[in-house]
């Protein structure tokens, strides 16, 4: 598949500065550094400490005006949240009559780049707007996730609980992605036939990919109001599409380590991550292997013990009943790839036994998703760590240990998880970033949807607000005090915006009727959406937390003094 010329005109063109006066850049004068950068393991910004808190809103390149982007990210900004996560990425096989759409992969092998309204400008008022009102953007250029692809001839419609089709963009996973690519680069392989990691090893799709990644961070290489970028959301073997037999961690190290290259090529100003959720595989052989980073000049840091990578031995001393209560489950559930399991999780893929190489800790930590999060962490260009939190969506301890009915386990598994993470990346000597953790309510379970699902699924966990709120603000303060250096929120709720081009901008929160009277919209809700106060108010809680932290000489305080 070879890229329009139009495309590869307009790639040109940046390349060489032609177009930058169109797009939102700034540069920084003398004195510290305008841009977030890493030291010892933390995210600085000039001379001072970055720990935040952040919110993820997919949905930003919807908004239609300056005015409706500078609502939202102002009533973001004015909860003290300093970073937000969103894609930067559109993808359609054919031009849509409304809405937005950033690229179009055409039939006869070319992709075209919307350079309309509707289109990459949607990108260029995200940053300019953010630089405004004093807000980072966390950008993440593909995902992994596209249900849509899984029928050949009708494209598979996103559907509410009730099964109204919901409309292009409103779900994470109906922007196009992986899949998009895999499936127009073989257009004459049957959809049953098709393997999601050919992405990664395919050297047609790996070029256009990288050279829309490549366009991307080159157009805001200068802007200050960009934090970084992710390679993409949630890397895995498998997605909709399933994996292939030769898949395993070891593909993916690799093809992070490249784009990474090609992101710190085209633009050194800004930070790179892979977005991946955080997968280990303990005992397996790395691309990267482990090299302890040199001691940090902190005395506080120097006191943190760096336990270096994570091991069989050290899980069983953590948890000595973790193997016992872990074998592998009897025949009716046997994982596959396809499919939903109890709680809307993924499974594993079917060759994941293939992938596994030395213990029996299950997906989270066998490498059966041909995820290897701290081979990730240690490849070249990649400046800090991504880990995630779901647990409608997976499990975080030993299998078949946790019930939907114990919540408090449910609670102490994500703060198990946490501590993990914010322990390899003290032995990496690189920033650890939550991006993303949500719980399901039963007030919105009626909206959800797996990242891997089209439809909306009710989440059997059955979490209350308030023990939401509960567990939201335990694991806030864990991150807080393993000095985990970005804990994002999923997702931001806006209401009261005026106007959108895109139906996925639509008059009812998901949660309740449709008022055809009022003349405002709502963000998105895949069940994850806070439009209310209490969740906001958390996040706030937790921004006044790390204030606290980073200048009072008090060792602890407690979010709920605030």
């Amino acid at each position: 598949m070879l890229i329009s010329a139009f495309y590869a005109l307009f790639l040109a063109l940046v390349s060489i500065g032609g177009l930058r006066a169109a797009t939102p850049t700034t540069t920084s004068n003398n004195g510290p550094s305008k841009f977030v950068t890493v030291d010892n393991g933390k995210f600085r910004l000039g001379d001072k400490p970055f720990q935040y808190i952040g919110t993820s809103a997919y949905w930003l390149q919807l908004l239609d005006n300056d005015d409706d982007m500078n609502k939202t990210l102002s009533e973001i900004a004015s909860r003290g949240i300093k970073v937000v996560r969103t894609w930067a990425f559109n993808d359609v096989t054919e031009i849509p009559p409304t809405g937005v759409w950033l690229r179009v992969f055409h039939e006869n092998g070319t992709i075209e780049l919307n350079t309309g309204e509707n289109g990459i400008i949607r990108l260029d008022r995200i940053v300019r707007v953010a630089e405004q009102v004093g807000i980072y953007v966390l950008f993440s250029l593909t995902n992994n996730w596209f249900p849509r692809v899984a029928n050949k001839t009708q494209p598979l419609l996103s559907r509410g609980l009730n099964g109204q089709a919901l409309p292009r963009n409103y779900l994470s996973n109906d922007y196009g992605g992986m899949d998009t690519y895999v499936k127009r680069f073989r257009p004459n392989v049957a959809t049953s036939d098709l393997v999601h990691d050919i992405f990664y090893t395919d050297q047609n799709i790996r070029n256009a990919y990288k050279s829309y990644a490549e366009f991307i961070v080159k157009r805001y290489s200068n802007a200050t109001s960009v934090i970084g970028w992710e390679a993409a959301n949630d890397p895995r073997c498998n997605s909709t599409l399933p994996a292939s037999t030769v898949c395993n961690p070891q593909i993916i190290t690799k093809w992070t380590a490249d784009v990474a290259n090609t992101i710190k090529e085209a633009d050194p100003n800004h930070l790179v991550a892979t977005g991946d959720s955080g997968f280990y595989c303990v005992d397996c052989d790395k691309v990267y292997p482990y090299t302890a980073p040199p001691p940090a000049p902190s005395a506080a840091v120097r006191r943190m013990r760096r336990e270096g990578p994570l091991t069989s031995k050290r899980i069983l001393a953590k948890d000595p009943e973790w193997k016992k209560r872990n074998l592998p489950p009897p025949s009716p559930y046997k994982r596959t790839l396809s499919g939903l399991t109890i709680r809307g999780k993924w499974n594993a893929p079917k060759t994941s036994s293939q992938k596994r190489q030395s213990n029996s800790f299950g997906p989270l930590f066998d490498g059966s998703f041909g995820v290897d999060t701290e081979d990730l962490l240690n490849a070249p260009g990649v400046d800090f760590s991504s880990f995630q939190l779901f647990p409608d969506q997976n499990t975080y301890g030993p299998i078949g240990t946790n019930s939907v009915s114990n919540f408090s386990e449910i609670v102490q598994q994500g703060i198990d998880w946490l501590v993990q993470h914010a322990s390899t990346a003290n032995s990496y000597g690189k920033p650890s970033t939550l991006n993303g953790f949500g719980l399901v309510t039963n007030v919105t379970s009626n909206t959800f949807a797996p990242f891997n699902s089209s439809i909306v699924h009710e989440s059997p966990i059955g979490t209350t607000q308030s023990q939401q709120i509960g567990a939201y603000t335990t694991w806030i303060n864990t991150a807080i005090d393993n000095d985990i250096q970005g804990i994002i929120h999923y997702q931001w709720g806006q209401t009261n915006i005026t106007q959108s081009s895109s139906i996925a901008i639509t008059q009812q929160s998901g949660v309740g009727s449709i008022n055809s009277t009022t003349n405002t919209f709502y963000s998105p809700n895949d069940g994850y959406a806070a439009y209310d106060s209490a969740i906001k108010d958390t996040l706030e809680a937790g921004v006044k937390r790390i204030t606290a932290r980073n200048t009072s000489t008090r060792k602890r305080t407690s979010l709920n003094e605030f």
